[in-house]
């Protein structure tokens, strides 16, 4: 009795110091909007966090008392906070990787279309292949598909095989036809169509199950690829305040689930994970989870799985939907069942048994007889099993009959739907649905007020990765060609509301993750998101201009809007990069978190990011030009990520009168660095590897980094070097004078050879660019020469001339041992940014053991 009595004052000690200690805050947001999704307190004026936990939500004053002595406090200044989305429907390294490969989505016509795909190709080695591209045809005028013929004579070299924007149809050159055995004697596969031409010739186009013709010969992503897009893919989703996805199988014999699966690991077991996934292979493949006891949802809160995934049909773009009745457009087809649902018999066998061991079930269905089909076989798995809370799914259920939508609620059958679809196929789809099938297409109001539960998503990289664009989609049904302002099917509408808690409650629901995440309450993750309009108040006709500001993400933020505005008002700083972390270990606060060291007198700062891991790492130094130049910390991070010591700092400079930048010492200043890390004294300062230093900048950076590395055992510089950096006419290739550098409106330097380079005035404005060079190529293929490395970027599809002309001279001015990559970055800047940070880390562990001794 007296061990007894002990023990449970042992446990109420114990207890009594965890609430105690659960008291104390780590971050605490004040004067917000706070959308809870808690039916007893709806919304809140600030919350706090302990860890990765929400600790309590309430008022401003209440939430402050909780502050502990290290505890970071943001002010959000009135702003709306949501609790993190949730997509309950992405291909999440097919997205990542998307980012990474030619942009095909916003090709009007078919001329650009093919203009694209050769321009990509020259950037290439030959027999590379080609890939992504979610082209959509019905943006052209004829919206005709495209075939071989288009695209053969500018990809000679490379097989292709880029798929259409619904994820259901590829096409591919004549060469990646070759590669896979594709001639007029090909059969059509079950469940999939080879379309061919008048005289029975393929005409490049495969559909649904004809597309696995060409993937298997198709090599997968390399690791570095798939490191690259999974890095990719976790800032597109910070970006968005996506804090969870629900990644699903590509195809019903997706071969590279285990793949995908151990990339997922590979950053969870990193701690690199910015965003929670649940993952679902194919349902074909289901005994092998069962068969070591794996349920639905098994894992952590960062990386579970237990869900498959299964398909009824095709897509309506691709043609393969399966309806009840022939398209209006096309009155001998009515689209295509699946391999799966073709044999009813086996997949029923598949769903029951995936159902009886605790996995949870999940089929893409498009087409009215298709999802009426999958009700079915649920109905039937249901009697057959039992009463359980399974939380069947059906994906996408786009063109609904009427009558089916009452069978969900009390099937307990969750509708996982993307209303970006909506306003992007409402351009078209009433040609081959006709009139009357519209009105129950992407039928939201009429599932919720039969009961059933939405879960929202995008099926990225099909759509956006948006959440805001599907809010703005699921409100307002506005196609993308404006042409229904007051929306496709407007009926169908749902309120703003509505549309947060299907990407919130709704999608955590789908998962099985309703009582961790979801909501905004004592004891659940701090995943959240701040925007940068309230959703709530201003007209849904607006929510497509909304930005994310802050993403939280296990209560830390991992993600800043450029120009959002500063948040703090207390406590430690935000990191200054979007997406990064601090630094984990600035080796001397008492200098400001960083490092000093001295240039011919002066003073510089810099700053020391260490990977995680003991031992000496190889290191790299970012020279920054402008003080705050978040591309230069986003690229930083993510070098430190790969395990990379980084070193940052701003060469010395500062601003004129109207805006003028005016450089000094540089090149100076990034050769002290390298002495004083071959001091031996420096050592415990700095605590890096000393013989095994890259040297990296942009634009003028770069040419300190390529200068300042010739004669330095064991660095390599690496000039990220932009063709607008450089003026192509015949006047670039002379010194300039002093009359021209006033006309050209630069501001110019000496550099210790006594040659002039020039540098912006300010911004990189066409009218600076046409007046004179920013760069000395005579001077910076001295150390290209010497086989250094130079990036060549490009960020609209008119530079990639400059860019070829570019590499062309400084092949004649001696620099023979060139390694450079032409970057299509014709999208989003964020995307510009991942594609230069993975080409970056690939060239870094490429280097060859010679180059870094």
């Amino acid at each position: 009795m007296r061990r007894l009595i002990c023990c449970t004052v042992a446990f109420l000690l114990a207890a009594g110091a965890g609430l105690a200690r659960a008291q104390t805050a780590t971050l605490i947001l004040l004067n917000g909007k706070i959308w809870t999704e808690n039916p007893g307190l709806p919304e809140a004026e600030a919350l706090a966090i302990e860890g990765q936990r929400i600790l309590a939500v309430g008022s401003s004053a209440s939430m402050r008392k909780l502050a502990g002595p290290k505890a970071r406090i943001i002010d959000l200044q009135g702003r709306r906070v949501l609790p993190g989305f949730n997509d309950s429907h992405v291909h999440f390294l097919g997205g990542g990787s998307s980012l990474l490969h030619v942009q095909l989505g916003n090709a009007n016509s078919a001329a650009e279309f093919r203009r694209r795909l050769g321009d990509y190709a020259k950037s290439l080695s030959e027999g590379m292949w080609i890939r992504a591209g979610n082209w959509d045809h019905q943006r052209w005028n004829p919206a005709v598909l495209p075939t071989h013929q288009l695209i053969d004579d500018v990809t000679p070299h490379n097989p292709v095989m880029v798929w259409r924007i619904d994820g259901h149809m590829v096409l591919a050159n004549a060469y990646a036809m070759k590669l896979a055995g594709i001639d007029r004697t090909t059969k059509d596969v079950p469940g999939g169509e080879i379309v061919r031409d008048r005289d029975g010739n393929p005409t490049g186009i495969l559909k649904d199950e004809a597309t696995a013709l060409v993937e298997r010969v198709m090599p997968f992503l390399s690791p570095q690829e798939l490191d690259a897009a999974m890095t990719a893919a976790m800032h597109e989703a910070a970006s968005h305040g996506v804090t969870s996805v629900q990644n699903m199988a590509d195809a019903p014999t997706d071969q590279n689930t285990a793949l995908k699966f151990r990339e997922f690991q590979k950053f969870a077991l990193a701690g690199s994970l910015t965003v929670r996934i649940y993952d679902a292979g194919p349902l074909r493949d289901w005994k092998n989870p069962a068969a070591v006891g794996v349920q639905a949802g098994f894992g952590s809160p960062l990386l579970r799985t237990g869900n498959l995934k299964s398909f009824a049909d095709g897509a309506l773009g691709s043609g393969t939907a399966w309806m009840d009745a022939p398209f209006s457009d096309e009155p001998g087809k009515s689209g295509l069942a699946s391999t799966d649902l073709m044999d009813t018999a086996r997949m029923y066998a598949n769903i029951q048994g995936a159902d009886q061991a605790g996995l949870q079930i999940s089929i893409h269905a498009i087409g009215d007889r298709a999802i009426h089909t999958v009700l079915d076989l649920f109905e039937r798995a249901e009697r057959q099993n039992g009463v359980a809370d399974r939380r069947f799914r059906i994906e996408h259920v786009q063109h609904l009959r009427p009558d089916d939508a009452a069978r969900f609620a009390p099937l307990g059958v969750i509708a996982s739907m993307q209303p970006y679809h909506a306003i992007d196929d409402g351009r078209w789809a009433e040609k081959p649905l006709g009139r009357q099938r519209v009105k129950s297409s992407y039928a939201w109001r009429l599932l919720l007020d039969h009961g059933a539960v939405l879960a929202f998503g995008s099926d990225w990289p099909v759509a956006p990765l948006d959440p805001l664009m599907g809010i703005y989609a699921a409100t307002t049904r506005r196609t993308l060609d404006g042409k229904n302002p007051q929306g496709w099917v407007p009926e169908q509408r749902i309120t703003v509301a509505e549309a947060v808690h299907a990407y919130t409650v709704g999608s955590a629901f789908a998962e099985h993750q309703e009582a961790i995440k979801g909501s905004l309450e004592p004891g659940k993750l701090a995943d959240l998101v701040v925007l940068s309009d309230d959703i709530f108040q201003i007209e849904p006709t607006r929510i497509e201009n909304v930005r994310v500001d802050m993403t939280i993400f296990d209560g830390a933020v991992i993600y800043r809007r450029e120009g959002a505005g500063s948040t703090n008002s207390g406590g430690t700083d935000l990191p200054t990069a979007v997406f990064a972390d601090p630094p984990t270990d600035p080796v001397n606060p008492a200098t400001g978190g960083g490092v000093q060291f001295r240039s011919h007198g002066a003073l510089i700062n810099a700053q020391l990011y260490r990977p995680n891991g003991a031992g000496n790492h190889p290191t790299v130094i970012l020279l920054h030009g402008l003080p705050g130049n978040e591309q230069n910390l986003d690229l930083a991070q993510a070098i430190r990520r790969a395990g990379w010591t980084v070193i940052t700092f701003h060469y010395r400079g500062s601003w004129g009168s109207g805006g003028k930048f005016t450089l000094s010492g540089g090149l100076d200043d990034a050769r002290a660095l390298l002495t004083q890390l071959r001091d031996p004294t420096s050592a415990n300062l700095w605590g890096v590897d000393h013989d095994r230093i890259v040297l990296m900048g942009h634009s003028y950076g770069g040419y300190i980094a390529a200068r300042a590395s010739v004669g330095a055992p064991g660095v390599v510089g690496i000039a990220l070097v932009a063709p607008w950096d450089i003026s192509f006419d015949a006047r670039a290739w002379q010194p300039l004078t002093a009359a021209r550098r006033k006309t050209a409106g630069l501001t110019a330097f000496d550099d210790v050879d006594g040659r002039l380079v020039g540098a912006t005035a300010s911004s990189l404005t066409d009218e600076v660019m046409r007046k004179g060079p920013l760069l000395d190529l005579t001077q910076l293929a001295v150390p290209l020469a010497q086989e250094r490395v130079l990036l060549v970027t490009a960020t609209h599809d008119d530079e990639d001339d400059k860019a070829a002309s570019l590499l062309d001279r400084l092949h004649q001015l001696g620099a023979q041992h060139l390694t450079a990559e032409l970057l299509d970055t014709d999208h989003a800047f964020s995307s510009a940014r991942i594609a230069l940070q993975a080409t970056v880390l690939h060239w870094l562990e490429a280097l060859p053991p010679a180059a870094v001794p």
